[in-house]
């Protein structure tokens, strides 16, 4: 699939993530379903981890609470370091070996599920002074994981580019993440508030929206990082030098 580097309009963005989705969904798929298994396994069978470190129940909402917040971050990370590792390699044209991805995954699974927690973190403090706070911090660091697979940053650089580089975009971020809630977040809610339907059916039916959903908001922030960089930073011109170059080193 070719993918020119290119400035994409709102519904260019959204349109080309579904694209990208839709054109490699086998494997986009597999990742977003194993990476939503375990959390679906905790809630098919209301596995409690409080059973198994305590006899006697201290706070165990909020151990339980605690313990899918961590098995949710680490897996959802990897999902999305995956995901954002495969297709801005698409995007840029590069073929890597597998051993290659699984070296970088490696090496960065655990620095993704500590700036999502690090993020997680300063958002909850922001939402928790005022709702504005929160959304501005939620936004400004939003694309600090893809920032740190694709740049190769650690977490306090990938923190500190996301704010640089989402100034001026993260109006036009927040209405990307209104639309993919309409498809996502809003059903779950809807599914849940349903007394009809059965706990077993909504759990199935929200973690297969999940899984359906989640490689599409993955392809959408890499496209939404290369969009900021061309326009900010001419990234795409830098691009076609650098292929310019490596044309006339081969003649």
């Amino acid at each position: 699939m070719n993918i020119e580097l290119k400035e994409l309009t709102f519904w260019e963005t959204i349109g080309k993530s579904i694209n990208i989705y839709m054109t490699f969904f086998i494997p986009l798929f597999i990742i977003s379903l194993v990476s939503q298994v375990p959390l679906f396994v905790i809630d098919f069978f209301d596995i409690s981890i409080k059973s198994f470190l305590f006899s006697t129940y201290i706070f165990p909402d909020f151990i339980d609470s605690v313990f899918y917040i961590i098995i949710n971050t680490i897996f959802s990370s990897a999902m999305t370091g995956l995901v954002t590792l495969i297709i801005s390699n698409i995007i840029l044209d590069e073929k890597v070996q597998r051993t290659y991805i699984t070296y970088k995954m490696t090496k960065y699974i655990l620095p993704l599920a500590g700036l999502s927690f690090l993020t997680a973190l300063i958002a909850g403090a922001g939402f928790l002074l005022l709702i504005i706070p929160g959304l501005i911090f939620s936004l400004a660091y939003i694309l600090a994981p893809q920032i740190m697979v694709i740049e190769n940053k650690g977490i306090k650089d990938s923190l500190k580019r996301s704010w640089n580089i989402t100034k001026g975009f993260r109006f036009k971020i927040l209405l990307f993440l209104v639309i993919y809630s309409l498809f996502t977040s809003i059903p779950i809610y809807i599914i849940n508030i349903t007394d009809i339907i059965p706990l077993m059916i909504k759990t199935i039916i929200k973690h297969s929206i999940h899984v359906l959903f989640s490689p599409v908001y993955s392809c959408l922030l890499v496209l939404v990082y290369f969009n900021i960089i061309i326009k900010k930073e001419g990234f795409n011109i830098e691009q076609m030098v650098l292929s310019m170059d490596g044309k006339a080193d081969h003649l």
